[in-house]
């Protein structure tokens, strides 16, 4: 059963990186951390048409808070990231229609969505700056605990679609 997650990503993230997630570069989680009992090929399958829709995603920093179990790891919530949330909706209900799909925390998922971008060795984001994601990462989780490994990357608005 895979353990996955969706982020949005810059250059030069691409298939096969991995990192520990304090090391981890700039990202945006699109959904987080779920369990699902179908080929992460399907998965890849039902991100490529969004992505294809979407263009690149410009997201503007708000403030610092705690996010996780323990509201320790430090994230920058995002405003005006309708875009973020409009692709977290749209995947999410691709994703329902696979078996076995099951969010590890199902209340930061649909209406408990709330975009961010993670802090992390690279810095953080700050209020009022602005970053372009240009892909959609699937992360897998379970590949190396504690160190996810992309297992591909679908360029957003590419009219192909394809992995990189």
């Amino acid at each position: 059963m895979p353990h996955l997650a969706l982020t949005l990503e810059l250059p030069p993230t691409a298939a096969g990186f991995t990192a520990t997630g304090a090391d981890w570069p700039c990202h945006a989680s699109v959904l987080q951390s779920f369990r699902i009992d179908a080929p992460i090929a399907d998965v890849v399958a039902r991100v490529r048409p969004r992505a294809v829709l979407s263009d690149p995603i410009t997201v503007v920093g708000d403030h610092v808070e705690g996010f996780g179990p323990d509201r320790d790891v430090p994230v920058t919530v995002l405003r005006q990231a309708e875009p973020v949330v409009a692709l977290h909706e749209a995947l999410l209900g691709d994703l329902l229609a696979l078996p076995g799909f099951a969010p590890d925390v199902p209340e930061w998922a649909g209406a408990g969505f709330r975009p961010h971008v993670t802090a992390a060795s690279w810095g953080s984001l700050g209020e009022g700056e602005a970053v372009t994601f240009d892909r959609i990462a699937v992360l897998d989780l379970g590949a190396t605990p504690g160190r996810p490994v992309v297992a591909a990357v679908v360029p957003l608005g590419s009219p192909t679609g394809l992995s990189e």
